[in-house]
Parts: structure tokens; C-alpha cells; sequence
């Protein structure tokens, strides 16, 4: 029986642990746009880990990142944009999708990606614009 709880305290323990790495959208993001941005940064950090180009990425992978490239690079009427933040979200994400796409994947563009996945998630979280994130 102590085995048995044992193992349930453990589980729920890595269940909570789980749920509190989920970055949470401040009200001032568009939550699309917010979910959109993660999912496609983290098909690169995860491909970045892997060594993997663009070229080696899996057709819904690559579909995901140039569907976000064609949704927010020509904004349709059905994307509203709440606040300048969510501008910073679409500039940070377009940008690291056109540099992962040109990239060789060097070290200085590997701490690049992750330093712009970083900026996206705390502009998420705070619902600021990047300038405002270092007062």
C-alpha cells in the first residue's frame, strides 16, 4: 500500500510540474496569436536541440511555420491585434522563422533563437512591449 502512494505522490507531483512550465497569456495578448507564437517557437527550439534545418523539418512542422509566415505577415481581418505588445510577439516569431529558415545553424544563431523564444514568452506573460520589459 506505501508503494502504491508512493508512486501516486510522485505522478502527481510531475503532473504539477508539467503544468507549471505552460507559459500563461496575459490579458493584454490575443490568445491566438499568443498560442500561435509558442507552437511555432518551440518547433524550432526543438529542432535547434536536434541540429535539424528547416530543409529537415516534417511537412506538419513546416506547414505550421510558414502558415504563421502567411497568417501574421499579411494580417487578416480576422487577426485583431490587441495592444503593440502582440506586434513585438508577430516581429520576434517572423523574424526567428526567417532566420531559422536561412540559418546553418550556427552556435551564434542557436543562442539567438533561444534568446528570441525567451522574449516571446515574457511578452506573453507581461503583456508588455519588448522596450518595456527591462524598466
Amino acid at each position: 500500500m506505501k508503494k502504491v502512494l508512493f508512486v501516486l505522490i510522485i505522478l502527481i507531483t510531475l503532473m504539477l510540474y508539467g503544468c507549471s512550465n505552460e507559459t500563461k497569456i496575459h490579458e493584454n495578448i490575443n490568445e491566438e496569436l499568443a498560442q500561435d507564437s509558442l507552437q511555432v517557437m518551440s518547433i524550432i527550439e526543438k529542432s535547434v536541440e536536434q541540429d535539424h534545418t528547416s530543409d529537415e523539418l516534417d511537412d506538419s512542422d513546416y506547414k505550421k511555420l510558414f502558415s504563421y509566415k502567411n497568417k501574421y505577415l499579411n494580417q487578416e481581418d480576422s487577426f485583431m491585434v490587441i495592444g503593440e505588445a502582440d506586434d513585438d510577439i508577430i516581429t520576434f516569431t517572423l523574424g526567428t522563422i526567417s532566420r531559422y529558415s536561412d540559418s546553418g545553424l550556427l552556435e551564434s544563431d542557436k543562442k539567438d533563437f533561444l534568446e528570441n523564444k525567451e522574449n516571446v514568452e515574457k511578452i506573453i506573460e507581461q503583456g508588455k512591449k519588448f522596450a518595456e520589459l527591462e524598466d
